[in-house]
C-alpha cells in the first residue's frame, strides 16, 4: 500500500495546491497543511473542531471525481511525560464532487500537543497533509 515512497507534497507545494493556515481554536493551536493528488482530483485536509475540553480530529479527502484507493490516519502525542499514537486506515471509496472522512479521533485539547498525519494512496499515487492541533 505505502511500500513505494512517492512523495508528491514538494509537487503540490509548488503547483500552488498546499495551504498552511494558523487557526486560534479557543486557547488550542491549529497548523494544517492542504494537499492535492498530481492530476488534481483529490484534495485532502485535516479538520480540528473544539467542544468543550475535546478536539475532534478529522482526516478529509475532497474528490473532484468518482475515487477509491486506501489511506493511513494517525495521530500521535507529542511533548510531556506521556505519549500515545492513534492509527486508522484502510480503503475508501468517494463519490464525484464528495468529500469523505477518513479517520476520526477526539483527544483532550486542555494542555496537550498532538501531530496529525494523512497519507492516502490513489492508483498508486501517494500524497499527504499533516497538522499540529494543540497548546503550541
Amino acid at each position: 500500500m505505502f511500500g513505494k515512497d512517492k512523495s508528491f507534497g514538494m509537487q503540490a507545494l509548488a503547483a500552488g495546491a498546499a495551504l498552511t493556515a494558523l487557526v486560534a481554536l479557543g486557547g488550542a493551536g491549529y497548523a494544517s497543511s492542504s494537499a492535492s493528488n498530481a492530476s488534481g482530483s483529490a484534495r485532502c485536509d485535516i479538520a480540528a473542531t473544539q467542544s468543550g475540553s475535546m478536539i475532534a480530529l478529522e482526516g478529509l479527502l475532497h474528490a473532484e471525481k468518482a475515487l477509491q484507493g486506501s489511506y493511513r490516519f494517525t495521530v500521535q502525542s507529542v511533548g510531556g511525560g506521556n505519549s500515545s499514537t492513534t492509527s486508522q486506515g484502510g480503503g475508501f471509496v468517494v463519490e464525484a464532487q464528495d468529500t469523505a472522512v477518513l479517520g476520526r479521533v477526539n483527544v483532550g485539547g486542555s494542555s496537550a500537543t498532538y501531530d496529525v498525519r494523512l497519507v492516502i494512496e490513489i492508483d498508486g499515487e501517494v500524497f499527504e497533509c499533516q497538522s499540529r492541533v494543540g497548546a503550541q
